[in-house]
């Protein structure tokens, strides 16, 4: 069984849909728009999400990612507003850009170890985001990464870290510490601009 692209798009009174199994794939745009969603249900099949597959599903509340999950296209889950938690299988391997952006209510993410990038704007807006530990093998984070998470307080960055870029961390007014692996080699401009409650930076 197969879905095509924006196969539900904009279906604004959609408020669950259960995905059959043998489906391994969620195609580009294939729920964006639907503002009613609530439940999905995806099967263990599942090896993709496409780029715009839940954007703007403004009341998706939870959804469950199979074990599975290879990875979440750009804009995958981006303007989800009431997304509040989400658990990302070790099978990813990275964040795509803009993949969680504007997703207010997220509280927490816990990225796995297999994580090996994060993308530009991929958390930009999780205004409700408090604390977020970078895995190990992130060797960057895109630009503006973690723009405008306004309530992020506590920030791990990884021990393999070279690159933080621009504007990653800006406008984080919570954040109050953070320490810089000593390999960083490239910091951008406006990084931790306006994060005016950081009160200690270091290299360590």
């Amino acid at each position: 069984t197969s879905l095509g692209g924006s196969v539900f798009s904009h279906c604004s009174s959609l408020e669950r849909i259960v995905i059959p199994a043998r489906v391994t794939g969620i195609p580009v745009s294939a729920f964006c728009g639907c503002t009613n969603l609530k439940s999905v249900t995806l099967p263990d099949d599942i090896e993709w999400i496409g780029e715009d597959a839940f954007r703007n599903c403004f009341n998706l509340e939870q959804i469950t990612l199979p074990d599975g999950l290879r990875g979440i296209g750009n804009s995958g889950f981006q303007g989800c507003s009431s997304l509040k938690s989400i658990e990302l299988p070790d099978s990813v391997t990275g964040i795509s850009t803009s993949a969680f952006q504007d997703c207010s209510s997220l509280k927490s993410i816990e990225l796995p170890d297999s994580v090996t990038y994060i993308s530009s704007s991929a958390f930009q807006g999780c205004s409700s985001l408090t604390e977020i530990r970078i895995p190990d093998k992130v060797v960057a984070i895109g630009k503006s990464a973690f723009q405008g998470c306004s309530s992020l307080q506590k920030v791990t960055l990884s021990r393999s870290l070279q690159e933080i870029g621009e504007s990653a961390f800006e406008g984080c007014g919570q954040l109050q510490r953070i320490v810089i692996p000593e390999q960083v080699t490239s910091i951008g401009a406006y990084a931790f601009y306006n994060c005016k409650a950081l009160k200690a930076a270091g290299f360590a």
